[in-house]
């Protein structure tokens, strides 16, 4: 029986908060969040007249959290760079073009790409592009090692002229709250037949608060929080249980959404009263 507000003298005045909590994903909290990239992600020299010595720029960039430590670094003429460190991509390479050799190189950029609080069940993009130096380069195709990082907008397989550029879209869609790490592997027939780029992301679910004052009538025993789509109802009985506290937090809500909430009280006969005043979220 739901009787009149005014019998049960339940008074509600809901105020909602949109809250952001971030908690770690089981399966990666043990993972340095520390990630290495450079740029370039190759050299190639080309070919050098003259003097047979030329140098080059690589710029280390730490795209995760403090702490990061380059151990050790090697490498000889025509093999790759390697560097080594703590961060999740432990051992770095970079690609090197004979100096004697105008080898087909393929450059990835950016050095590495980050997303930052994606709610789960939403997703972000971000754009890369893909370049041919010295010859024109064909990518065969193009992995990701955790698919909830995808890569669109080539069709495959593509040749880039040298000197040409094209562009790709990264999409992070993650399934469940925490930080994740990948690689992208980019196959072509170019010098650097498997070039790489990292990428990372963290994921941080919304939440909605809710609070309502007591009812007055000494003979409520808890409260329910209803929730629709569409203000004005119809509602959705959220709590599983009656609530005997004056809070409640709603932890399956989506970005992009806007939900409707009321409250009712209950007194002792399990009599209910009518909904209080509504209350709007809007989830960013």
């Amino acid at each position: 029986m739901r009787l009149p507000l005014a019998i049960l003298r339940a008074i509600f005045s809901l105020a909602v908060t949109i809250t952001v909590l971030f908690a770690a994903n089981p399966a990666t909290a043990n993972v340095t969040n520390k990630v290495l990239a450079t740029a370039p992600v190759n050299l190639g020299f080309g070919r050098v007249a003259g003097d047979p010595t030329k140098t080059d720029l690589v710029t280390m960039t730490n795209f995760g959290s403090p702490g990061l430590t380059v151990s050790q670094m090697r490498g000889t003429s025509n093999r790759p760079i390697y560097i080594a460190s703590n961060a999740f991509n432990e051992l770095l390479s970079i690609p090197l073009t004979d100096s004697e050799d105008d080898a087909a190189e393929l450059t990835v950029m950016p050095a590495a790409i980050n997303f930052s609080n994606v709610s789960p069940g939403s997703y972000a993009t971000q754009n890369g592009t893909l370049s041919a130096t010295n010859s024109a380069v064909t990518i065969s195709s193009i992995t990701s090692s955790d698919p909830e990082f995808t890569v669109s907008g080539l069709s495959l397989p593509i040749t880039i002229p040298a000197g040409q550029y094209a562009s790709f879209t990264v999409t992070f869609t993650p399934q469940s709250s925490g930080s994740v790490y990948a690689s992208l592997t980019f196959a072509s027939d170019a010098s650097n037949s498997l070039a790489s780029e990292p990428v990372s992301g963290s994921s941080t679910p919304h939440s909605v608060d809710l609070s309502w004052n007591a009812g007055i009538s000494q003979d409520v025993i808890g409260y329910n929080v209803y929730r629709g789509n569409v203000s004005g109802g119809p509602y959705t009985k959220i709590n599983p249980t009656l609530d005997p506290d004056l809070n409640y937090t709603d932890t399956f809500v989506f970005s992009g959404n806007t939900y409707y909430y009321v409250a009712t009280a209950v007194n002792s006969n399990n009599e209910e009263s009518t909904y209080s005043n509504e209350a709007q979220a809007v989830i960013p």
